[in-house]
């Protein structure tokens, strides 16, 4: 009988403040201090205890730009246009 993991990730929004690169025993390691609004944790703060006791994986994703690329006419606030000479 196979035995099922659960899936206790979490997805939340924040900022990287500040980062500092480090020699430990193990090597160059780098910390960080990041700020996400408490509440993307409601719901979720179970999950992010597990996260405290042990090793996660992280990914991080710069702010991208979408280029307006369609010619609905519709404007998007998610959308940069840019002018074509």
């Amino acid at each position: 009988m196979a035995n099922e993991i659960k899936d206790n990730s979490i997805t939340v929004k924040g900022n990287v403040l500040n980062s500092t690169e480090k020699t430990v025993n193990k090597g160059q390691v780098i910390e960080l201090k990041v700020r996400v609004p408490a509440d993307q944790f409601d719901g979720k703060r179970d999950a992010f205890a597990q996260v405290l006791e042990g090793n996660s994986i992280m990914t991080f994703t710069p702010n991208q730009t979408e280029l307006d690329t369609d010619t609905d006419g519709e404007d998007n606030p998610d959308q940069t246009e840019l002018e074509v000479d």
